[in-house]
């Protein structure tokens, strides 16, 4: 299974986590964005690898809105509470998305330090979310 090395420190972190009891059910979300690559089945198949677990894979969603959006979508009911594990440099577009889903949630990011080359596309991500906001609240008044 070819996880980079990003992928492996969410997947690591994650098992940690479940060898803790931190949580029940896996929730692996992603798919192809510019690629064949699905992230979410490979990241799946490198955690099943390490140990058999509960878990579920979405493979739809594009990016960190649909991530949420879709498992919200098939919930159809506010998210019960939930651990979301991601990079430290995802961690605020990642919360800033997730309390419109999760009536009570977490984050947890794994300790290391990510590659600087990843913090100006999470940077562009960020200010494209808070745009979009804009726009939407323009349109309502």
């Amino acid at each position: 299974v070819s996880c980079s090395r990003m992928q492996k420190r969410r997947s690591d972190h994650a098992l940690r986590l479940y060898r803790h009891h931190a949580y029940r059910l896996l929730i692996i979300s992603g798919s192809c964005v510019k690629n064949e690559y699905n992230e979410a089945e490979h990241m799946m198949a490198y955690v099943l690898a390490q140990q058999d677990i509960p878990h579920e894979c979405e493979t739809k969603a594009r990016n960190t809105y649909e991530n949420f959006l879709r498992k919200a979508t098939v919930e159809k009911a506010p998210l019960p509470n939930a651990i979301i594990i991601t990079s430290p440099f995802h961690a605020r577009r990642a919360n800033y998305l997730a309390k419109r889903y999760f009536d009570d949630y977490c984050f947890s990011a794994y300790s290391e330090k990510d590659e600087l080359k990843h913090w100006p596309q999470e940077w562009f991500c960020m200010y494209k979310c808070l745009w979009t906001e804009l726009k939407l609240k323009w349109k309502k008044h």
